[in-house]
């Protein structure tokens, strides 16, 4: 089971943002905090990336990947020491043309960058995020012959002038991206780091997440799960809150609330039936566990989604 692309369909996390950035030096661009996952691709040059929670600015070279999952706000430059622009203000005055590339700067571009984001629902994506590293930094050596590095060419195949198929081939391609930068993450880092994605590469607890996510609406017992990552009860329990920074029962539960909210915004299945699937007794209880997560009881949450999706529907006509 792909426990990563689980995650992201269930906090239905999907590409929206994406242009091809050519930077003329001098250049600094401020991304102001959103509420999305913000990635980086550098094709040519280098950048500086500074944040507010960073000490000091980390140097991005040509062929590095960066993924943003904290929302919070970034600055890219030529020179840590410039006074930023405002993209949003830039791309308001400038806006993408048919090529979806931005031009800053006068002269020769030294710097090519794409940029991009994916979009959260905004009310589900907690659960992920809170998994997720604030920054992933994939090295350009480590896309290389790698899943990364061939969606990274097919997608400046697509910002050519000759390219055909628009921005719906480059949507796919962009939510790909996101699942294989996070993969080759998961698979590359040291041995000793913890983390979710760490875990996954453990095939013990590998084996206990996958199950979980197999069959969520289980009555799953810590001992049953270790049985499935062929641990004792003990050191099953401790391995994994190290690494995945909770208690086994408690993930447990954070992936059916997170599976519930995508099955209450996305289908019409009663709430009872909902309930039973992600392994709720009763209606009540689920109520509680639900409210008590996502600060909405079911139904709220359903009648807010589907509020949501008849105004993005309405705009998109429009």
């Amino acid at each position: 089971m792909d426990i990563i692309a689980e995650w992201l369909s269930a906090a239905r996390v999907n590409g929206t943002i994406f242009a091809r950035t050519e930077l003329a030096q001098p250049w600094s661009l401020e991304f102001p905090a959103a509420p999305r996952i913000a990635f980086h691709i550098v094709v040519r040059g280098q950048a500086y990336l500074a944040q507010d929670s960073q000490r000091g600015p980390r140097l991005l070279s040509q062929g590095d990947v960066v993924l943003l999952a904290s929302g919070s706000r970034h600055v890219l430059s030529s020179d840590p020491t410039l006074e930023p622009t405002n993209i949003i203000a830039y791309m308001t005055a400038n806006p993408l043309g048919p090529d979806r590339t931005i031009r800053y700067g006068a002269g020769p571009a030294s710097t090519v960058i794409l940029c991009g984001a994916y979009d959260l629902d905004g009310a589900n994506a907690g659960p992920l995020l809170a998994l997720l590293p604030a920054v992933v930094h994939l090295a350009a050596e480590e896309g290389v012959g790698s899943p990364v590095g061939a969606t990274i060419q097919l997608l400046q195949h697509e910002l050519q002038p000759s390219a055909t198929a628009g921005d719906t081939v480059q949507s796919r391609l962009v939510d790909v991206l996101l699942v294989y930068v996070l993969r080759a993450w998961a698979r590359l880092r040291p041995e000793d780091e913890t983390g979710w994605l760490s875990a996954l590469r453990d095939p013990q607890l590998a084996t206990a997440l996958a199950r979980v996510h197999e069959h969520p609406g289980r009555s799953w017992t810590v001992e049953e799960l270790a049985t499935a990552a062929g641990l004792s009860r003990s050191a099953f329990a401790r391995r994994f809150t190290a690494m995945v920074g909770e208690a086994p029962l408690a993930y447990v539960t954070r992936w059916r609330l997170t599976l519930a909210a995508r099955l209450l915004a996305d289908s019409s299945t009663p709430i009872a039936a909902i309930a039973g699937r992600v392994g709720y007794e009763s209606e009540f209880a689920f109520n509680r566990a639900f409210s008590r997560q996502h600060g909405l009881a079911p139904g709220q949450w359903r009648a807010r989604a589907r509020e949501v999706a008849t105004s993005d529907a309405w705009r998109t006509v429009n």
